[in-house]
């Protein structure tokens, strides 16, 4: 199947989470899944939220980022 990409369009990754039976969080991003324990998630989601609102922000890290946070252990 050939199909015509516009070079100027940014291609969209497919991203859902979704809280499954057990309780876990599940990250599907694109073609990779991560399954996270609800205090990974939350941990998770404060890092990338931070980031986000600095990068929003335009703004450079300070002394105290989250980027120093204690790694995720799965």
């Amino acid at each position: 199947m050939n199909t015509y990409h516009d070079p100027n369009q940014t291609p969209r990754i497919a991203v859902r989470c979704f809280k499954c039976d057990a309780g876990c969080i599940h990250l599907e991003y694109g073609n990779a899944m991560f399954t996270f324990t609800p205090p990974q998630f939350r941990a998770l989601a404060e890092v990338i939220g931070e980031t986000y609102r600095r990068l929003q922000a335009e703004t450079e890290p300070t002394n105290e980022s989250l980027e120093f946070a204690e790694s995720l252990v799965m």
